[in-house]
């Protein structure tokens, strides 16, 4: 239950919040012990109802501990957002909105870097463009595998159209790989 991570997070610790917890204590234990008590506070209510002697030690002795952890993790939820302070061009927090985002472009883009696996995972999340295949990419930039055939790596001399004699056509339109710039407008 979503409304009881923070009397889990109180008890197991949290490293990257530098949240303490109770030493010995991790998440498995925790969220048994919030499972079977309900809640932190009643947890501490029973603590001689814990059968093993070690764990029960650990958490009479870490019980300001446990209350300093839960308080670390609770959200502030009284935020006065009218004493915020934003920067110039922002006139509150409406304007921090994302706006919504090319679902085509940011289609292209995918395929056109070769993110097939994170394309269909969006693709799958876009109800209003289905399973249909967005435009195909400009070349935008090419890879020399794309050059090379089977017939090429055994011609060791084909004019001006190789280079070196290692199979690998030369390609005049050559584009240099998209920067970031050029995809602005799709969130990443």
């Amino acid at each position: 239950e979503p409304e009881k991570l923070g009397d889990v997070l109180a008890l197991a610790g949290d490293s990257a919040d530098n949240i303490p917890g109770v030493s010995g204590i991790g998440p498995k234990i925790a969220a048994s012990l919030i499972q079977e008590y309900g809640s932190l506070e009643s947890l501490f209510e029973n603590l001689d109802n814990i059968k093993q002697n070690a764990r029960r030690e650990k958490l009479k002795s870490s019980h300001d501990i446990a209350i300093l952890s839960r308080e670390l993790v609770e959200l502030e939820r009284n935020v006065p957002l009218d004493l915020m302070s934003f920067p110039k061009h922002f006139d509150g927090v409406s304007d921090f909105r994302m706006e919504s985002f090319n679902q085509e472009r940011l289609l292209a883009f995918y395929t056109g870097m070769g993110f097939t696996e994170l394309k269909k995972r969006v693709q799958s999340r876009l109800p209003n463009l289905g399973t249909r295949s967005p435009p195909p990419p400009t070349d935008r930039y090419s890879s020399i595998l794309d050059d090379v055939s089977p017939s090429s790596q055994s011609k060791k001399s084909q004019g001006n159209k190789t280079q070196g004699g290692n199979g690998f056509v030369a390609r005049s339109n050559f584009k240099a790989p998209p920067k970031p710039d050029d995809y602005s407008d799709v969130p990443f």
